[in-house]
């Protein structure tokens, strides 16, 4: 065989070593990113019309402005996209395609344009699912009810030049736009005092019958001192965009404005 062959064949066998090599590196990373994304956002079961949170999970904050969902009944997700610190949409042509594919016809054969909302810096949002792509990481957001009306979309990170970066670095890139809320915690209660030494004492007279005390009900419109003070403090307490959640072993009690909304 000619010298400029085996040359050629050394080089070819170099190349796809190589080729192999990073695909190795780039598998091993994305695995690990897919690790510390499970690790961070616990993700929130939602039902099967999507209309209600089934599975409470990670509660984040948004710190950039820009965000822009659809109602959640449209079957198809907005993509926004991280961008040089900043939200964007989609390509224009990419956008008008999505919007044309979730436009609606109404009974009147007229075809009406999907709900949306943008959202701003300091909101907050529910998140479903997390995905790791060849080209960047995809997180699902879902919106509390603003005006009755929930909200979902898509936000993605993307990787520069199609290349997994290292997953702490894109975990600092996601934190710079979202973050998850610290879990609320109650006071701890105060340590009791030191029990008194025992005595002897007279037996007791015998119990004298009590009735039973009425069973705890909890009515919509109460307010939140009214239900800490049947039911005790909650085990954790969810702070949402427009509305409290109080979590009870056995309930879900939700505020607005302070009063009970819904119970579940």
């Amino acid at each position: 065989m000619p010298r400029i062959h085996t040359y050629l064949w050394s080089a070819l066998l170099v190349l796809g070593l190589s080729a192999v090599s990073v695909m190795a590196q780039d598998a091993d990373t994305s695995a690990e990113l897919k690790k510390q994304l499970h690790d961070q956002f616990t993700l929130t079961k939602m039902s099967a019309d999507r209309a209600e949170i089934v599975t409470p999970g990670a509660v984040l904050t948004l710190h950039k402005d820009g965000l822009q969902l659809v109602a959640i009944t449209d079957g198809i997700a907005t993509m926004n996209v991280v961008k040089g610190g900043l939200i964007t949409q989609s390509s224009g042509r990419e956008w008008g395609r999505m919007l044309r594919d979730v436009a609606k016809t109404n009974s009147a054969g007229e075809t009406t344009q999907s709900a949306q909302h943008k959202f701003s810096s300091g909101d907050m949002f529910w998140i479903t699912a997390t995905d790791v792509n060849p080209d960047g990481v995809v997180l699902m957001l879902v919106s509390d009810p603003v005006d009755d009306v929930r909200y979902y979309g898509k936000l993605k990170f993307p990787f520069k030049k199609n290349a997994v970066p290292p997953a702490a670095e894109m975990m600092k890139s996601i934190a710079e736009v979202l973050t998850v809320n610290p879990p609320e915690t109650a006071a701890p209660e105060a340590a009791a005092p030191p029990a008194p030494p025992v005595q002897q004492m007279e037996p007791p007279p015998p119990p004298v019958y009590q009735p039973p005390a009425p069973p705890k009900t909890i009515a919509l419109k109460q307010t939140k001192a009214e239900v800490v003070a049947i039911w005790g403090q909650p085990q954790q307490i969810i702070k949402l965009a427009t509305k409290e959640v109080y979590v009870y072993p056995d309930m879900k009690v939700f505020f607005v404005a302070g009063k009970v909304a819904d119970i579940k």
